[in-house]
Parts: structure tokens; sequence; C-alpha cells
């Protein structure tokens, strides 16, 4: 099949992260891959571009900041020369399509990563993407229950897909041997229980409720460093929360920021705990990660993170920072035994769920059925 994967940019964020891992596995199937990126492909927005398997094309369209209309024009164009057999879109690069949409034929999925009403900015946009899945012009996909379940509130009696999100194993990058002596000397000067957080440097991470309640963890005495890996991008919000942890991080050692351009999943494999604050997910990648490399994770029971915690007490029982604070002190109470049965755990659900191979094949037997079904 001739698949064409259309992405805003491969910035350091979880659907990118997920759309280069499905380009990967679905070329590595011997399917014919393109992958285009709305944006430019440089600074933070070709975070991911050396990742990508040579099997796989890449193609930019230059879009600017805001609406481009023009980007309208250079897709159309480079469909009309590709032909592809499915065009998948992620994020909201499915608007710049709709209007192809209207005068040309195409088979297109769309997933749907996150909350259905956090994926629109407005009524008018909803209404537009309405009308395209019910006269089945777009077949959306959505990726956990929760995700499914919000996606039916906002379209009703429209028909979705549900394929849960994947990643690949993560390996250690060329930095590993280095962090590694840092997460050594760190244990062996006060045998410190170490945690990570990843996340854009956006209010849905809820990044400062983590930090106030680690600092209410730190007050029970316990040995604990909290090391926080987020870049700071372009944007008023984006800054303020920067200049906020910064702030907060003041004068404390046992809580860092390190910023973006990190190999993360480096310190999945060697923290002990992963935490994820947010007050709203679709399926987070980072939280696979974590599943993948054994490190625990503590998260608030947003999106699909309940279903994929499967009643793990590390599970906060709300987004405030007390029940925030509880889900970290049970964690850091845990006996190693406790640990070493959760870590088990989760890295045989990951082979079992939440590998890529198993999600590639998921889509790629939806591609199939869509070209049955119209015939091709």
């Amino acid at each position: 099949m001739k698949i064409f994967q259309i992405i805003p940019s491969l910035s350091d964020g979880g659907a990118e992260r997920f759309v280069v891992d499905l380009c990967n596995q679905l070329a590595g199937d011997r399917h014919k891959v393109t992958l285009c990126s709305l944006f430019a492909l440089e600074g933070s927005y070709q975070y991911f571009k050396q990742e990508l398997l040579t099997d796989v094309e890449l193609i930019s369209l230059d879009k600017k900041p805001g609406f481009d209309i023009s980007v309208i024009f250079k897709l159309k164009k480079i469909l009309n020369k590709y032909r592809p057999d499915v065009i998948h879109t992620h994020v909201r690069a499915l608007n710049y399509l709709l209007p192809i949409l209207m005068m040309d034929t195409y088979n297109v999925i769309h997933t749907v990563h996150n909350d259905a009403n956090k994926e629109i900015a407005n009524d008018r946009e909803r209404r537009v993407r309405y009308w395209f899945y019910q006269k089945k012009k777009v077949i959306p996909v959505t990726i956990s229950n929760e995700s499914d379940r919000t996606f039916k509130h906002v379209y009703p009696n429209v028909t979705s897909t549900v394929i849960y999100n994947g990643t690949r194993k993560p390996a250690p990058s060329t930095q590993f041997e280095t962090i590694k002596r840092f997460f050594e000397d760190t244990r062996h000067n006060n045998a410190a229980r170490i945690f990570v957080h990843i996340g854009r440097l956006k209010n849905q991470k809820n990044h400062l409720l983590l930090i106030s309640a680690f600092k209410k963890l730190l007050e029970d005495g316990v040995n604990a460093l909290l090391i926080m890996i987020g870049a700071e991008r372009d944007g008023e919000e984006s800054r303020q929360i920067a200049l906020a942890i910064k702030k907060a991080c003041a004068g404390t050692r046992n809580i860092i920021w390190i910023g973006g351009n990190q190999p993360a999943t480096d310190y999945l494999m060697l923290a002990d705990f992963f935490c994820l604050s947010s007050i709203y997910e679709g399926m987070p990648i980072s939280l696979i990660e974590a599943f993948a490399t054994g490190c625990l994770p503590i998260c608030t029971p947003v999106g699909a993170i309940p279903e994929m915690m499967d009643g793990n007490d590390f599970l906060a029982t709300g987004t405030t920072e007390d029940a925030y604070y509880r889900a970290l002190a049970t964690a850091y109470a845990s006996p190693k035994e406790k640990l070493i049965f959760l870590r088990d755990k989760f890295m045989t659900l990951f082979n079992e769920k939440y590998a890529m191979k198993h999600c590639a094949n998921s889509y790629e037997q939806l591609y199939k059925d869509l070209l049955c079904k119209n015939g091709i």
C-alpha cells in the first residue's frame, strides 16, 4: 500500500513520537510510506527527524505560523502527484485536508490523539468535521475507551474505531552511560529514589501541581529527587510556565528542571518512578514508554490512564495536590518486592498490548478494510 501520513510537525510530543514509530513499523512491513510535515523541518519542528528510517520518505510544506492557506494548495499538488491508497492525518493537520476532500476523493483515516473537545478550536470547526465524519469522507480513530466516549459526545451517531496507541521498544542513546553515572552517584550519596517527569510546557501537564506535591513529599523527610524534562516552546503559555518552574525550583536541590532536547527514555530506564500529573490526556506515549522500561507510573486519573493503569494504587484519586501527594507517598513507601512485581507487570502489559507492532497491525487492517469497502 501507498500510505501518506500527515502531521503538523516533528516536534517533541507524544503524537509526533507515535507517528514516527508508526511510519517506521509500516515501512518495515514493506509498505510505501510518506510522512508529510506541514511545518518546515527546522529548529524544534524537526526533533524526531533523525529517527525516521530511510525507507520513509519525508517531505515538508513549509507552513507559516497561524492558518496558512498556501498549505492547502501545496498539499493538493503533492497528493495529485503521489495518489496514495490511504491518507492518515493526525492532530489538527486534518483541517488542511478537508477543503481538498470537497473536490477530490481519497481514503482518509484521522486519529483523535486527545480528548475530542481539546482537538477543536471552536464549534464551527466541530461542525465542519462532523459533516465529513457523517458522510464517511473521513474515518475517525480513537485511542482508548475514554477517548471514544468523548468523541461520541462531541460527534453523536458517528461510528469510530478504537485502536490503542503503541510505541517502539526504547533503546539506550549515546548519552545513556553518562546519565547512568549521574544516577549511580545520586543513589550512592543518599540512597535517593529518583522520580522523572516528561512533558512539554503546557497547562495540560500541570507542572506546578507536581512540584507542590513533591515538595510536600520532601517535607516528610524522604530521600528523593525529581527530574523534570520538557522544552520551553514559543508562546506566552510556555514562557510563563518556564518562569514559574524556575521560581518553584529555587532553593531546593531535590527538584531539577533540565529542559528539552534530552534522551527522555534513558531517564525512564534508570529512574524508579515516572510522574504524570496532567489535567487531561489521551493515551500518553510517555506512559507507554514508562511501561516498556519498567519505570513505575504515578498518574492523575485522566483520559485513558485509569484503564491503562488497571487499578494500580499509584493512581491518584483526583487531580488535586493532596491526591497526587498521597499517590507519591504510597509509591515511595512501597516495599521492594511490590515494586519488582509491578515493573514486571507493566513490562508484560507493554509487550502484549502497547508495542507498536500491535498498533500498526490494527491500522494496516483498517486501511485494508477501507480499501476493500471502496472497491480498491
